[in-house]
């Protein structure tokens, strides 16, 4: 069905999932606590951009206290998510190798010939091929100019717990970047960048502040007994009824088009919210 096709949003949603994360070339994890995770955001930002990386998504979700009701306590805390995917291109050698090399010996070729008429007068026109012998010069140059280029991506994933009261977040550092092709100059150049994100991040963030583990970042949780994971469960498979009524509802022409996209994108978003609630009580 053409409606059950996913959207942007949700094919962005789809590749900041930790399992699809882990499949890159690349991963690295990291927990750490901080005072504004917007700081930490911005920071990370910056620093991609210092790397000569092009950020192409920033954003942060924000959730409301109906988003969260009976799972955190106290009122107090609150779950915090922001995500952010950088690109860069690198350019190796000459895309056509063999074909730049072919124009230029052709050329030359044709160079060697003009002067042979020169010393020994022959049947052919030295004015011709004087002429035409630059073009396949010009040929090579053209062609050599034209790089091989490799992509590389790299993705962001900050999900953490924020304590209003105390101001401070214990947040998880999800990194994975991977390239366009299988190639090692550019998984070097990669891991080259990767390394020195981490190692600010480490240095700025992890080693220099108060350690956290997984453990900490949820020990603010209800008591298993209460079983939070399941009414989240719940609330995502309620979510995808709703959605597959909607679709229903417009098939049958029930709502119109714009109806439909507004009651989509908000069904959207509140189960995206739930789904990032669920990530972080799987730690």
């Amino acid at each position: 069905m053409v409606f059950d096709k996913k959207t942007i949003v949700e094919k962005y949603e789809d590749q900041f999932k930790v399992k699809e994360m882990q499949n890159k070339h690349l991963f690295h994890d990291l927990y750490t606590r901080v005072g504004d995770p917007e700081e930490l955001r911005g920071f990370i930002v910056e620093l991609l951009q210092d790397l000569d990386w092009k950020t192409s998504i920033n954003e942060l979700m924000k959730f409301e206290d109906t988003d969260t009701e009976g799972i955190f306590r106290g009122g107090r805390l609150k779950p915090i998510k922001s995500i952010i995917k950088a690109y860069k291109q690198i350019k190796k050698g000459p895309k056509y190798p063999l074909f730049w090399k072919l124009f230029f010996f052709i050329g030359l070729g044709f160079l060697v010939f003009y002067l042979y008429t020169l010393s020994f007068p022959t049947n052919w026109n030295s004015n011709l091929i004087i002429q035409i012998t630059p073009i396949w010069f010009i040929l090579a140059l053209l062609v050599y100019s034209v790089k091989e280029t490799v992509s590389l991506a790299l993705w962001v994933k900050l999900a953490g717990i924020y304590d209003i009261k105390n101001e401070e977040s214990d947040v998880r550092i999800v990194i994975a970047a991977d390239a366009d092709k299988k190639d090692k100059e550019a998984f070097d150049k990669l891991e080259e960048d990767i390394s020195e994100l981490y190692n600010v991040l480490n240095r700025k963030y992890v080693a220099s502040q108060k350690k956290v583990t997984k453990t900490q970042i949820v020990k603010v949780l209800k008591p298993k007994s209460k079983q939070p994971e399941v009414a989240l469960v719940r609330k995502v498979r309620d979510f995808d009824k709703q959605l597959e009524q909607l679709n229903k509802r417009f098939i049958n022409k029930e709502i119109d088009e714009n109806t439909y996209r507004e009651l989509k994108q908000d069904i959207e978003r509140r189960k995206a919210k739930a789904e990032t609630i669920l990530d972080l009580l799987s730690i």
